[in-house]
């Protein structure tokens, strides 16, 4: 019983601290990685924070990163949302404000 309530907490504390994840809620709203640019500001209106942090080259092409920054609320993780070439690639959870 000891090493279950202990294998809990540890789960507990990695949920907690930064991590990449698939799926974010937008009120009852589910956006995920591969949604277009335009689908994610449909769902969740104007983010916190927008800023282009570089380029890359994919398929011969040069992409722009983006990196997108919701605030759910008090309380809540903050998400990073990254684009390349206008496709959400990449969700991640920050600190809890």
């Amino acid at each position: 019983m000891k090493k279950l309530v202990g294998l809990m907490i540890v789960g507990f504390w990695l949920l907690a601290v930064a991590a990449d994840v698939q799926a974010m809620w937008c009120g009852t709203n589910l956006v995920t990685v591969g949604d277009r640019k335009a689908d994610v500001l449909f769902v969740c209106g104007e983010p916190l924070l927008a800023e282009v942090v570089g380029t890359e080259k994919t398929a011969g092409r040069k992409e722009i990163l983006e990196e997108w920054i919701y605030h759910p609320g008090e309380g809540s993780f903050l998400y990073i949302l990254t684009f390349r070439g206008g496709k959400l690639i990449r969700i991640e959870t920050g600190d809890r404000r």
